[in-house]
C-alpha cells in the first residue's frame, strides 16, 4: 500500500492516444481500514468533520480570529469531539431507522 502519493501517472496508449494521463487510485492510497471497520469509520469522519466545521465556527463567531484563535478552536474541539463520536456512533443508525419511517416512497 502507498500512503506517500495521490496521484500516480500512468502511460497508456490508446487508439490515436499516446501520453501521460493522471489516474487517481483511490484504492490503493485511501483503503485504510479492513472493511470490518466501515461501522466506525463513518463516525469518527462525520465527527471530525461536523466538530471541526461547527467549533471552528462557534470560537471564532463568539471570541473573534485574533491571536490565539487557533489553540481556543483545539481546546474546543478536543473537548466536543468524543461526545460527537459517540452520539453519531449511538444515534447514526436509529436517525436513519426514523428518517426511513418519516419518508415516502
Amino acid at each position: 500500500m502507498k500512503l506517500l502519493c495521490v496521484f500516480e501517472l500512468v502511460a497508456r496508449s490508446n487508439a490515436g492516444y499516446n501520453g501521460l494521463l493522471l489516474v487517481y487510485k483511490f484504492r490503493d492510497y485511501f483503503m485504510l481500514f479492513p472493511r470490518r471497520f466501515a461501522k466506525l469509520a463513518f463516525p469518527i469522519l462525520m465527527s471530525i468533520y461536523m466538530v471541526t466545521i461547527m467549533t471552528g465556527l462557534v470560537t471564532g463567531v463568539n471570541t473573534g480570529l485574533n491571536e490565539g484563535f487557533l489553540s481556543r478552536w483545539w481546546q474546543a474541539f478536543y473537548v466536543a469531539w468524543p461526545v460527537a463520536f459517540m452520539l453519531i456512533l449511538v444515534g447514526a443508525p436509529r436517525l436513519q431507522r426514523l428518517a426511513l419511517r418519516l419518508t415516502i416512497k
